[in-house]
């Protein structure tokens, strides 16, 4: 899948234990592109228990890595990292 600058990208999360969908005391996105912190430690927004959204606005062509930190009731944290590329335009 290719990525353009200027485009938004939602992102969709499910979180669930043990098979079921359930929601964390809190989940987070970061983003950053080539170094520089693009989105710091923003909260999802929750659309149902479990599922989570974030539009990520994509406005500088480079390397992206995108973090998404969950934690449990108990301070466990999960970060899952995503890495993709955006393109300055379409050829």
């Amino acid at each position: 899948m290719a990525f353009f600058v200027g485009e938004k990208l939602p992102l969709e999360v499910e979180v669930r234990k043990n098979g079921t969908l359930t929601s964390p005391s809190s989940i987070t996105i970061s983003a950053y592109v080539d170094g520089t912190a693009k989105v710091s430690d923003a909260t999802m927004n929750q659309t149902a228990t479990g599922k989570y959204y974030y539009d990520l606005t994509l406005d500088t062509a480079g390397k992206w890595i995108v973090y998404i930190k969950t934690t449990d009731d108990n301070g466990r944290e999960q970060i899952d990292r995503y890495t993709f590329y955006v393109s300055e335009g379409r050829t």
